[in-house]
């Protein structure tokens, strides 16, 4: 029988970084103000049908590279 790989130790990833980016968006004009909303609201609409979708299909986990994000 072969041998078997050791499982490494758990480890917690750290959250999302995305929220950084609000800080360093400063002195905007109005028209850049209007499509970073504009694109923000898009993309929120977009998320919120996958996630609709998925309750609706009952796919309770997202998927990332063909595997399971829950590890299942």
């Amino acid at each position: 029988m072969a041998d078997l790989r050791s499982m490494a130790a758990p480890f917690v990833v750290s959250g999302p970084s995305g929220v950084a980016i609000r800080t360093r968006l400063k002195g905007l004009r109005v028209e850049d103000e209007y499509v970073l909303a504009a694109v923000g609201e898009h993309l929120g609409s977009l998320a919120a049908g996958d996630l609709k979708q998925r309750c609706v299909t009952g796919l309770a986990t997202t998927m990332v590279g063909g595997r399971s994000a829950s590890g299942g």
